[in-house]
């Protein structure tokens, strides 16, 4: 038969045992609602984004899902030949990906005519280039005429959210220096200034 003295001894260790393996929460502890990783972004277009100004707004059918289109609208009644822009968006949370149909890291819209003029019709003005997961540069050019704007796409993107990304707002910009430009009507290079709403993770 054991002393008296270890046999208390034990049930004290045991006793303390149990009070640390209560303070810990058991065996494991599960994460709260707020430490769930983000399944969807989610954009929010600027209040200055108006029908008079350049702008990036998302598509509808894609925004609060994994995968998010942009589309850029130009001004109302606006007269160009084309357009350069430059797009930054914050790495470890977001990536640029091709559009579903698309050969580039963008799809052209119907606002400008990509194919009209030439010798050779089939070769459009359009071309994208990924300068790494976060930086992109998307060209899109008249070869002749000029188009006049409305409520036409002029192109969209998308943005992927990231695997590990976190909760929280996703910095999407156009990165300071570059220099976005469009061909007016009188083929003159002109700055672009495009108005970016704010996107999160969620």
């Amino acid at each position: 038969m054991r002393p008296m003295f270890f046999r208390r001894s034990g049930l004290l260790l045991g006793c303390g045992l149990l009070l640390l393996v209560s303070a810990c929460g058991g065996g494991g502890s599960k994460k709260s609602s707020g430490d769930k990783a983000p399944t969807k972004l989610h954009y929010v277009p600027s209040a200055a984004a108006t029908s008079s100004t350049w702008r990036l707004v998302a598509d509808p059918a894609t925004n609060d899902s994994s995968t998010l289109k942009l589309v850029l609208l130009g001004p109302s009644g606006a007269k160009v030949q084309g357009v350069t822009l430059f797009l930054r968006c914050e790495a470890g949370r977001a990536a640029w990906v091709q559009p579903t149909g698309a050969t580039e890291y963008a799809l052209h819209g119907t606002a400008l005519d990509l194919s009209s003029g030439g010798s050779d019709a089939s070769v459009k003005l359009f071309k994208t280039r990924l300068g790494s997961a976060t930086d992109l540069q998307v060209g899109a050019y008249q070869k002749a005429g000029t188009a006049t704007l409305g409520t036409d796409p002029v192109f969209t993107v998308s943005l992927r959210l990231a695997s590990g990304a976190t909760k929280g707002a996703v910095t999407l910009s156009v990165p300071s220096g570059k220099r976005p430009v469009l061909l007016d009507e009188n083929g003159q290079e002109q700055d672009l200034s495009v108005v970016v709403g704010t996107l999160t993770a969620e």
